[in-house]
């Protein structure tokens, strides 16, 4: 990695670090947690689309095989 990529890279985290500690409180945390919501509702419908679609596969075989 080049050093002015790493320096880059560093300098913006030290950027994130102080701005959530100047607002302080619960308003820092209020994003990582927005965040982790969002993540945990993509999988959950990610699964049940899934569960939805593999279910109608298994009818739509078992209807063309002619097994109930």
């Amino acid at each position: 990695m080049d050093n002015n990529l790493l320096f880059e890279i560093s300098y913006t985290l030290n950027e994130i670090r102080d701005s959530l500690s100047a607002s302080g409180g619960k308003s820092s945390f209020f994003p990582v947690i927005a965040a982790f919501g969002g993540v945990v509702l993509g999988f959950i419908l990610n699964y049940t689309k899934k569960s939805i679609i593999s279910k109608d596969k298994v009818e739509k075989n078992k209807k063309a095989s002619g097994v109930k």
